[in-house]
């Protein structure tokens, strides 16, 4: 498994897989690091307060930007949020049209998935959105649904206590 589009869970002080992820028996070390994965350009992610959910913004390829969601990191599920398969909820139609092994097991059912809201390049991520310049995608904030803007998580593992609390450890 390779890292690329995935979402990792580690260990801040070596790396290593945190014991209670989904894939931490595996024998390959980056799926032991592995909570999800099948995401294009995941540039921005955050932790809902108050809860152990997972928002990312994940930039589309055509047509579509998508917010993801990872309920719960601690459960025995690796999501796997269907890039390049899929774009949006529908199928990406220049990988299905390839037949790839891949995607035919994830449209026959095999374990995709979807984005909690997609919504068009052009589109605005809620009405009124002015904080993306004209013309440009932005699944920038997983906080722009509700108009609230999470705490800063800035230094949020940097000391042994912080780690307990906030980080797993």
């Amino acid at each position: 498994m390779t890292l690329s589009g995935a979402i990792v869970r580690v260990d801040p002080d070596t790396g290593a897989a945190l014991p209670g992820n989904p894939l931490a028996a595996h024998p390959d070390a980056n799926a032991r690091r592995t909570i999800a994965h099948g995401l294009r350009n995941q540039f921005r992610f955050a932790f809902r307060p108050g809860t152990e959910e997972i928002w990312v913004g994940d930039v589309g390829w055509g047509d579509w930007e998508e917010v993801n969601r990872i309920a719960d990191p601690d459960d025995p599920v690796v999501e796997n949020f269907g890039w390049p398969c899929f774009e949006g909820a529908a199928r990406q139609p220049g990988y299905d049209s390839a037949d790839l092994a891949l995607c035919e097991s994830l449209y026959a059912g095999g374990g995709h998935t979807p984005p909690h809201h997609a919504y068009h390049h052009s589109a605005e991520v809620v009405p009124g959105d002015r904080a993306r310049p004209a013309g440009r995608p932005s699944a920038a904030s997983p906080s722009r649904a509700t108009g609230t803007t999470p705490p800063s998580t800035t230094g949020r593992c940097s000391s042994p206590t912080a780690r307990a609390a906030a980080c797993g450890r």
